[in-house]
Order: structure tokens, then C-alpha cells, then sequence
């Protein structure tokens, strides 16, 4: 115990005092240096679930923005965002209540969108035709590309719920 506290001749009591304190927020900084590095980790590996891109479709500013919806998702609305896009056929995944999900096989020029219930209750209908009509089942026309369209198509989601927000709050 002598290390952290040095014999009572060795030091006046201010720099025992400094010393103290010293150590103390030592302490504190390894704590907030774990908690950041924790809460960065965590980040990652949410981002690594949230999109899973096995043909290496999405570029970095495409990710980058994928990655941004879904946190912005959960931030905001407490929703999960899933976006897988494969060469293989998309099956509807088995989701949660909070879960959206976007399925791409590119090679089949498939796109699988689900919605949790009350998420799809609550956009309405006609937003949700608009959707499919003006966005997704456009997607692979010719010359579309399909990767800028799901950018639109998250955007054009982002701005609604944002809308009804508003309306609840004002």
C-alpha cells in the first residue's frame, strides 16, 4: 500500500492530496477509454448484422449511407434495418416486430421488402404502393441502377417517417 500512499514524512499533505487525485483520474481516463472502445465495437458489429453484401455490389459512400439509415432507424424510431444482397434467391427472413428488411438477388432482379405490422399500418397503404411502384419494381429497368434506387427508396422511407413524426409532435 506504500506505492499509492507514501509514508506520512515523505510528502506534505497537498502533494498527497495531488497524488490521490492523480491516481483517481488516471482511473477515470482507462474507464472512459474502455467505454468508448466498448460502445465502438458494438457499433461495428451492429453495422456488420445490419448489411451483409455478398456480391460486393455497394460501394464505400453506398454503405456508408446504408450503415447511416440504420442508425439513424434506431436512433430515431427504434427500428432495425436489414439489407442483404445476394446472388441467390432472397427468402423472407424470420423477423421481429422492429425489424425492416431489404432483399436483393441482383442476378434474378429480385427485391424482397418487408415491414414490421405496425410500421406498415402506419405508413399507410397508398405511401407503401407509391413505394413499390415509383421505387422498387423499377429498380432493374433499364437503365436504372438498382443501387442508387434503394438509396431513393430508403431516403423517400427516411422523409415519411420523419413526416409522421412531425405530425405527432406538432
Amino acid at each position: 500500500m506504500s506505492r499509492f500512499m507514501p509514508k506520512s514524512g515523505e510528502y506534505t499533505p497537498k502533494e498527497k492530496i495531488f497524488r490521490a487525485l492523480a491516481l483517481v483520474g488516471v482511473f477515470a481516463l482507462v474507464i472512459w477509454a474502455f467505454w468508448e472502445h466498448t460502445g465502438r465495437t458494438l457499433r461495428q458489429i451492429k453495422d456488420s448484422q445490419a448489411i451483409s453484401d455478398t456480391t460486393g455490389s455497394l460501394d464505400k459512400k453506398q454503405l456508408a449511407f446504408v450503415r447511416g439509415f440504420a442508425r439513424s432507424l434506431e436512433a430515431e424510431f427504434g427500428l432495425e434495418f436489414r439489407l442483404q444482397v445476394r446472388d441467390e434467391p432472397v427468402e423472407d427472413p424470420e423477423l421481429n416486430g422492429k425489424t425492416v428488411f431489404f432483399g436483393i438477388d441482383p442476378a434474378a432482379k429480385q427485391v424482397v421488402v418487408r415491414f414490421p405490422p405496425l410500421l406498415s399500418n402506419a405508413l399507410g397503404k397508398d405511401f407503401l404502393e407509391q413505394l413499390q411502384n415509383n421505387h422498387l419494381s423499377t429498380l432493374f429497368d433499364e437503365g436504372n441502377d438498382w443501387r442508387e434506387g434503394i438509396t431513393f427508396a430508403l431516403a423517400a422511407i427516411w422523409e415519411r417517417l420523419s413526416e409522421m413524426q412531425g405530425r405527432s409532435n406538432g
